[in-house]
Formats: C-alpha cells, structure tokens, sequence
C-alpha cells in the first residue's frame, strides 16, 4: 500500500478544493447505492450518513481522502483512490465485508490527525507529539476506527486494542533496513509502508536492531508515516543530517512527527529531545 504522490513533475492534481472532492465522490455514492439514502451531516460536511436495507446506518468519514488527494494526485490516480472507496463503502453498504480484528493495527499518527481527518477514532497515547490511533487494514486503504464501530460489529475496545497489538507483532517479523549515504538509516515494516512509524511503539523493536548493528544512542525521527528514521549520536553532522530529513519528509503529504528523539539501547523508550520549526531543530529542555 503506497502513498500519493504527484508521479510526474508539473502533473496538475485532479481535485484542487475539498469542495469539489466531496461533490465528487457524494455523486458517485449516489450512483452505486441507489437502494441507500446518503446525508451529509450538518456540523461536519466531510461525514455522511449512509443508511441502508442490508446494514442500516453507517457513517463514513471523507478527511483523510481529501487529506490524501486534494492538490496532491493526479485524476486518474485520483479516480483510482475513490473508486477503492466507493467499493469498500457499497460492500458496507450490501452488508458486505464487515471490521474484523485480524486487520486492526495500532497506528501511529500526528496528535492532530484525528481533528484534521473529520473522524473521532479510538487513540492511545503516544511518543512525543502523535498518538496511537486504531486503524483497520482494508487494503486498497486504511479505515480510523471509532467505538461506534466496533459496536457495531459487537467487538469490545479493549479486545481491539490487544488483537491491534497482536497484529502489529505479528508484522514486526518483516523489517527492512535501509542505509543512506549521509549514515541515514530507515527501518520499516515490508508490506505495511502506511505502519512503519508505529515502531515509535515498540522501543525494544528499535533496541534490538541497535544492538545488532552495534550502535550507541541515536537520534531517531518519524516525520511519515513509512518509516522510523535513525543516526549514530556521535555521526559527523548527525544533527544537520537529520534535520535535512526533517525539512525534505515533512513538506511531503501526510506529515507526522515534528520531533526528533533520542534513544539508546537499554532505555525505556525514545525521549524528545528537539522539535523541528522553521527549517531548525530546537533543542527542549
């Protein structure tokens, strides 16, 4: 599952307003569920109410999809993103595929995505400046996961959160390591390019590949959400490398933290140790 990205330099995105995304895929729920009543909800026009025969009412939440694709991605790429939409709202709508617990997944998020998204899913807290927000795998895209949902499906909060914990272990077995030539080094989750910042949430996960690697303390970051991003403490210019990065990953879609921490192997968990802003890292007390 890859992120959206202007493929070609100049490429002129499909959707330039929220306005007219929502127009958009509002009009093409209409023609694929003519059997279901769709309303957009007055205090937030990017939720909508979907109700139908099959599964009575349903809320789906458009902000991360104008998130996503509004100024970023080109039409047909952006045709492609709302049409995997539609489907997975029409199989809920049908009574379809319905949220099951191997496809929850704690994933970690700037503390001001859920606000930004439209959405009020289930969080936790999490390292820094994010949190950890309940998501579920539907594979052409990721679904935020509110308690109203998991009601729904008649699943408790807390058997979500441990089966999320669960899965995420699971996929911990796939890392993959990538060094830059600055002394950069990107750990991820293969297959699960959209979790890998999550591993802010498992320290000992960090730990071991330092260990392994024979690396002192770091100063590790997690501006997207692909990867957890790592350089020697003690690395000729760790800081200006790092924050380069910073600059670069978070002027891209879907930034995340805006922290830089500092971990070694043997500590409980990273601690935040700057803060980028305005081109700079500032070092916190």
């Amino acid at each position: 599952m890859s992120s959206l990205y202007l493929t070609h330099p100049g490429a002129r995105p499909g959707f330039t307003s929220v306005e007219s995304l929502r127009r958009h895929v509002i009009a093409a729920l209409q023609d694929a569920l003519s059997e279901a009543e769709i309303t957009p909800a007055q205090e937030d026009p990017n939720q909508l109410l979907i109700e139908s025969a099959a599964a009575g009412a349903n809320v789906v939440h458009l902000g991360n999809l104008a998130t996503e694709l509004v100024g970023q991605v080109p039409r047909l790429e952006a045709e492609q993103r709302i049409r995997a939409f539609i489907d997975m709202v029409q199989s809920l709508a049908d009574g379809g595929t319905r949220l099951s617990l191997e496809r929850l997944y704690p994933a970690l998020r700037h503390r001001d995505f859920p606000l930004r998204s439209g959405a009020a899913p289930l969080t936790r807290p999490g390292p820094g400046d994010c949190l950890a927000v309940l998501m579920s795998d539907e594979g052409a895209h990721t679904a935020m996961i509110p308690e109203a949902t998991l009601e729904a499906a008649g699943l408790p909060v807390e058997a979500a959160w441990d089966a999320a914990e669960e899965n995420f272990a699971a996929a911990l077995t796939g890392l993959a390591l990538y060094e830059e030539g600055s002394g950069l080094v990107n750990l991820e989750i293969e297959g699960f390019e959209w979790l890998g910042s999550s591993l802010l949430l498992a320290p000992a996960v960090i730990a071991h590949v330092l260990v392994a690697r024979g690396s002192g303390p770091v100063y590790l970051a997690a501006p997207c959400r692909q990867s957890v991003d790592l350089i020697a403490e003690d690395a000729q210019g760790a800081l200006e490398v790092m924050t380069g990065w910073m600059t670069k990953r978070l002027s891209e879609p879907h930034p995340q933290s805006d922290m830089v921490f500092r971990f070694a192997p043997g500590d409980a968990a990273p601690r935040p140790a700057f803060v980028f802003d305005s081109g700079t890292l500032h070092a916190l007390s």
